[in-house]
């Protein structure tokens, strides 16, 4: 099956991505944030996916031995933010990057500010201002860990659709995660996190990861 996207992958394993995370491509993310319902699957076959998404759900249930905590620091502290551009046909390239730092010392872990490497707001407000009116690229934002499974990205807005100061959001089934207001002709960006689904998304994988070892090792 081909996704609009172009991206071409086994109709069984798409289903099954579709009704467990999301309906975006495993790839290039493109899509919809939705999940798939099981009434959208042919009645033969539903009783097998249906089985089949119950057991993968009892997979992420980790054993009460493998039971973790991690250092919110230390989860932050590999948070890696980029804008990327648009390159016809429909293809992203990076733009500016930056590690992002806690602003405030604080211990919250709702939405916490955070501050980006100067040159990233340096490279971001002279690119922009470079920029005609009258160019069909696109900016988006992209979020990644070495612990996501997937990158995270914000929907793509044409440049010239920019105003003077604009919002990039990214969403995670639904559900924001972080947004980056970017002030280009003040050379100010500023970045909003929900530290604790940050950190929700790590343990998961870990948990999975250590899940998957014990298993292995019975």
């Amino acid at each position: 099956m081909t996704l609009p996207c172009g991206h071409t992958f086994n109709p069984t394993v798409l289903a099954v991505h579709f009704l467990y995370q999301h309906m975006r491509c495993p790839v290039c993310r493109a899509g919809h944030d939705a999940v798939m319902r099981l009434e959208c699957v042919p009645t033969d076959v539903r009783d097998a996916f249906r089985a089949k998404l119950q057991s993968m759900r009892e997979s992420d249930d980790p054993p009460a031995g493998l039971l973790i905590a991690v250092n919110v620091a230390d989860v932050e502290q590999d948070l890696l933010l980029t804008v990327e551009v648009s390159v016809p046909p429909d293809k992203f390239s990076a733009l500016a990057q930056t590690r992002i730092y806690r602003a405030e010392p604080s211990v919250g872990t709702s939405f916490n500010a955070y501050n980006t490497q100067r040159s990233f707001s340096r490279i971001l407000g002279t690119f922009l201002g470079r920029r005609t009116a009258g160019t069909d690229e696109c900016l988006r934002v992209c979020l990644t860990h070495p612990l996501f499974e997937l990158a995270l990205y914000s929907a793509p807005i044409a440049l010239a659709d920019l105003t003077s100061a604009h919002t990039f959001v990214i969403t995670q089934h639904n559900q924001c995660i972080a947004r980056l207001h970017c002030a280009p002709h003040q050379h100010e960006c500023g970045v909003q996190i929900h530290t604790s689904t940050i950190v929700q998304t790590c343990l998961a994988r870990i948990q999975q990861a250590l899940t998957q070892y014990a298993n292995l090792s019975l």
